[in-house]
């Protein structure tokens, strides 16, 4: 057999009350439900609070990020512009230093050809080496220096001519 009340009818009956109207109840079954009620009131309002609070905190979080966003964006251009800059003086190192090794080839050849001559005219080993290859310059007396050097000054002169 099955109970034909409602649900709230069979716990009232279950606790030994009567199905009655709201005006029947006791005073302490009202103050229960005062009680309950302003529990329910005061964690209505707690939890708006934290929610509050929550969305508060997050805000803040959030305004932190932007920030921070907008300081690493700044340090990223500045570090952009000095890399630009840094690129950009590679690249007149670079061509300068094509242009110095371009010019140090021309004066060791040239350097080469007057060792030649010397060897020629002096029999004897080159007075200047060309850094470029292991065998120390050899270094004579005061007067081989100055016949040498008045032999390379003439040979720029007719270089000079020929070009």
């Amino acid at each position: 057999m099955t109970n034909s009340l409602p649900i709230s009818s069979v716990s009232s009956v279950k606790y030994g009350k009567s199905l009655s109207s709201a005006s029947d109840e006791d005073p302490y079954q009202q103050q229960h439900q005062n009680v309950i009620e302003e529990r329910k009131q005061k964690r209505m309002l707690s939890n708006r609070e934290s929610a509050k609070r929550s969305r508060m905190k997050k805000q803040q979080h959030l305004d932190d990020l932007q920030a921070q966003l907008a300081q690493l964006r700044s340090e990223n251009s500045v570090v952009l512009n000095k890399l630009n800059i840094a690129s950009q003086n590679y690249l007149v190192l670079e061509e300068q230093n094509k242009v110095f090794r371009a010019l140090v080839m021309d004066l060791s050849s040239k350097l080469q050809a007057l060792n030649s001559i010397m060897q020629q005219q002096a029999g004897t080993r080159p007075l200047i080496s060309t850094g470029f290859s292991d065998s120390n310059p050899v270094v004579g007396n005061l007067e081989m220096e100055k016949l040498w050097l008045s032999h390379v000054r003439q040979n720029f002169k007719q270089q000079e001519i020929h070009e």
